[in-house]
């Protein structure tokens, strides 16, 4: 009878052994397979983020080179304007300086006419 309890529980050990090491064996699987997949995400998303810096560093570059473009044209505006105010203001007077001129030279006119006629 001692012996067949021993060969029982020897049986017992040996079967609980062999669930062991299948289970040990399926976690190890699945541990390995998280790992995987884990690295895949890891790395997927690590690349969104690293494109998506990019993305940001090329638009702040070209934001900066689009004001600095804009600073260069309202400059150039600026300069066309001003020429065009020294070209446009002595016209403008020289027309109104011409206008009190004729005025004269109407009043003259007048008085020359006047003075003939005497």
């Amino acid at each position: 009878m001692k012996m067949l309890r021993n060969e029982k529980e020897n049986l017992r050990k040996q079967e609980t052994k062999k669930i062991r090491e299948r289970k040990d064996a399926a976690i190890a699987e699945l541990t390995q397979k998280i790992k995987v997949k884990y690295e895949e995400i890891r790395n997927y998303y690590s690349e969104i983020t690293n494109t998506n810096l990019e993305m940001i560093n090329e638009l702040k570059k070209e934001l900066h080179s689009n004001k600095l473009d804009d600073g260069k044209q309202q400059r150039a505006m600026q300069e066309q304007q001003d020429a065009n105010d020294a070209v446009v203001k002595p016209l403008q007077e020289a027309s109104v300086e011409l206008e009190k001129l004729k005025e004269k030279k109407k009043v003259h006119d007048k008085i020359d006419g006047q003075l003939k006629v005497c």
